[in-house]
């Protein structure tokens, strides 16, 4: 298992986003990202990212995975790999009345 340990530069991130497939079918290599700073431009890389981390998971044989929601606190996310294998207990339907974003300028 190797385990690179990156700062988050900028072709860095490029360079995971473009080996993220190939990183994620071997299940051998796992970067560690030291975030720098929030950038938009950034968002691609961290999704291709959040993807890579879904492949490994569903190729090292997890069912799924749980982390914790960007937008809400509070809130809790889910990627299910097998929804065949997915059990619902309880189901609760709900209207969103009010969504709030708050930004401020980094650049």
């Amino acid at each position: 298992m190797y385990f690179p340990y990156l700062r988050g530069k900028q072709f860095e991130l490029i360079a995971i986003r473009e080996l993220a497939e190939m990183m994620s079918a071997s299940g051998k290599i796992i970067p560690v990202i030291e975030p720098v700073k929030e950038v938009s431009s950034y968002k691609k890389t961290f999704e291709a990212l959040h993807q890579y981390i879904c492949e490994l998971a569903k190729n090292l044989g997890f069912d799924g995975i749980e982390y914790r929601s960007t937008l809400y606190p509070k809130g809790t996310n889910f990627a299910v790999f097998h929804d065949e294998k997915l059990r619902i207990d309880q189901l609760k339907v709900v209207e969103i009345k009010n969504v709030t974003i708050e930004s401020k300028e980094i650049l």
